[in-house]
Formats: C-alpha cells, sequence, structure tokens
C-alpha cells in the first residue's frame, strides 16, 4: 500500500491510530494524494482515502488517539477551526463520521505531544510542554473526562515549571511517562517514571 502524502509539503507523520479499517494520522501536511487534508486525515487499510475531513487549517498534529466510541482524540500546538467549527482549545474530540463534528475541546497552553485513552474509566491522559490546562497549573501531564473534556482535577503529577511529557504507556494501574522532567510524581526522577 502507498500513500502519498504532502506532496508539496513536508509530509511528515508524527502519530497514527487505527480503528477497525480506518487509518488515522497526524502530522505537517496539506494534502494526501492530490486531495487536500491539511494535517489531520484518514485512509483505509488499502490505502484509499476516506471522506472524513476535519481540515484543521495550519494546525500542525502532534498526537492522535481513538476512544472506545471509535471519536478522534487529536492535539496539536495549535487549533482555530475543525469540522467547520471554531475551536476553544488544542485538545479535540471529533467524530469519525464523514461529516465530522466535535465533541469537545480543552485549553492548554503549549503543545500536545500525546494522548492516551483509558477505556476503563473514560479518562483521555495527555502529556504536553506546558504548565496550565484553562486555568488550572499542570506541568507535563493532565487528565481529561472523556465525557465533556472538563479536568480531572484529581489527578495532579506535579513536577514543576519546564516539565514535558512526551510519551505515555499504561502499565498496570500506573501510567509510564517518559520526557523532559526531574520531578514528577512527588519524587525526583530523570526523564523516565511511573506515576498512579
Amino acid at each position: 500500500v502507498e500513500i502519498i502524502v504532502g506532496e508539496n509539503d513536508p509530509g511528515l507523520i508524527y502519530d497514527m491510530a487505527i480503528n477497525g479499517s480506518g487509518i488515522y494520522f497526524t502530522g505537517e501536511f496539506g494534502s494526501v494524494g492530490d486531495t487536500a487534508r491539511n494535517h489531520l486525515a484518514a485512509v483505509n487499510t488499502s490505502g484509499a482515502l476516506l471522506p472524513w475531513n476535519p481540515n484543521v487549517g495550519d494546525a500542525v498534529g502532534y498526537a492522535i488517539d481513538l476512544d472506545s466510541s471509535g471519536n478522534i482524540l487529536w492535539g496539536s500546538y495549535f487549533a482555530s477551526t475543525a469540522c467547520g467549527s471554531a475551536l476553544g482549545g488544542i485538545m479535540v474530540s471529533i467524530n469519525n463520521s464523514a461529516s465530522c463534528s466535535v465533541n469537545w475541546t480543552a485549553e492548554a497552553n503549549s503543545a500536545i505531544y500525546d494522548i492516551y485513552y483509558a477505556s476503563g474509566t473514560n479518562t483521555v491522559y495527555v502529556g504536553f510542554d506546558g504548565d496550565a490546562i484553562g486555568v488550572v497549573t499542570r506541568y507535563g501531564i493532565f487528565a481529561l473526562n472523556n465525557t465533556n473534556g472538563s479536568l480531572i482535577t484529581g489527578f495532579n503529577a506535579g513536577g514543576g515549571p519546564g516539565n514535558v511529557v512526551y510519551k505515555i504507556k499504561p502499565y498496570g494501574s500506573a501510567l509510564i511517562v517518559g520526557g523532559d522532567f526531574a520531578n514528577i510524581g512527588g519524587g525526583t526522577y530523570n526523564n523516565i517514571a511511573a506515576i498512579l
């Protein structure tokens, strides 16, 4: 299967997620084949472009995951529109139907680098390089309720200014996080740690 991405731009893919026969991907591109797709697109397993087109404009995407309903959880450095709607944030849940719609948005103050969806608790864990989600301080990682995108205030990994979380993986009841930090989860760690 050959998928030609970004004929006239970098064509870089930063993350992807697979749901049945749909392959969703995000990155730095403006087309798939000769069809316009701005930084977020989907193809089937034969490489054919799907009609789903959220058209996020100039917002380069770094992170993508799928929830248990097949909604696309997407994070970027900045975002202004998706599916024809104005956005209030750079962390977004988008319906996967051909006529896509935005389910919710959340406003972090810097780039989103990873998203992990925990189906058991319907929680979205987000790694980023900022220090706030909305008006609430969070360093490097935060958690959202996937029902409406609200911040889960009971989850706070601590840390301090400058913390960046690039990767989040589950391990039992813990999260293994990797990035650029010296303190997280109440302890001193060098760039990788398990947090509860």
